[in-house]
C-alpha cells in the first residue's frame, strides 16, 4: 500500500472514532431527555390530581428552590427533586400506604381499562405512596412475569384475565 493511502486510511479511522464518540454522547443525551420528560409528566399529573381533589398536600420539610435547578454551571449542587419532597412523606407514611405491587393492582382494578405508565405513577402517588416511573416499571415487570398484569401497548398495562378472575 502506498504511504498516501495509509495516511488517508489513518485519517478516516480518526474521523470514524470522533463521529462514533459524538454519536454515543448524543444517544446518552436523548436517553436523559426521555427520563426528564417522563419525570416532568409525572410531576404535572400529580399536581393536577392534588389540585383537583382540593386537598392540602402536606408541606414538605425542605421545598426545593426552583431557581437552583440544575444548569450547566451548577450541576454539583442539585436540589432534591425526589417524590418525598413534593408529597411530604416519611418512611412511616410509605409503609402505611402499602406495597407498590398492591397499589398497582388496586389502581389497575379501579381503572378497569388499560392504563399508561405515567397515569399509574400519578395514581399511586395520589394514594399516598410516592414512586418514580422506574419503580413502577420494575413492579410491572415482576407482575407480568407472575401473570398478574399484561402489556397492552407501549407503556400501557392492564390486569390480566387470570388476575381479574382471582379478585
Amino acid at each position: 500500500m502506498a504511504d498516501d493511502t495509509r495516511a488517508f486510511l489513518a485519517l478516516l479511522d480518526t474521523q470514524i472514532a470522533v463521529v462514533e464518540r459524538d454519536l454515543e454522547e448524543a444517544q446518552r443525551a436523548v436517553e436523559r431527555i426521555g427520563r426528564l420528560s417522563s419525570d416532568l409528566h409525572s410531576l404535572k399529573r400529580t399536581r393536577e390530581i392534588v389540585a383537583a381533589k382540593g386537598t392540602d398536600a402536606p408541606s414538605s420539610p425542605a421545598s426545593p428552590d426552583v431557581s437552583s435547578a440544575p444548569t450547566a454551571s451548577n450541576t454539583e449542587s442539585r436540589p432534591d427533586f425526589s417524590p418525598r419532597v413534593f408529597v411530604g412523606y416519611n418512611s412511616h407514611d410509605r409503609a402505611a400506604a402499602g406495597s407498590v405491587a398492591a397499589l398497582l393492582q388496586d389502581v389497575l382494578r379501579e381503572a378497569d381499562r388499560p392504563t399508561h405508565l405515567h397515569d399509574l405513577v400519578t395514581a399511586i402517588c395520589a394514594k399516598g405512596r410516592p414512586v418514580t416511573a422506574k419503580t413502577v416499571s420494575a413492579t410491572i415487570s415482576h407482575a407480568i412475569q407472575r401473570g398478574q398484569v399484561k402489556r397492552e401497548g407501549p407503556g400501557i398495562y392492564a390486569l390480566s384475565r387470570q388476575s381479574e378472575a382471582t379478585q
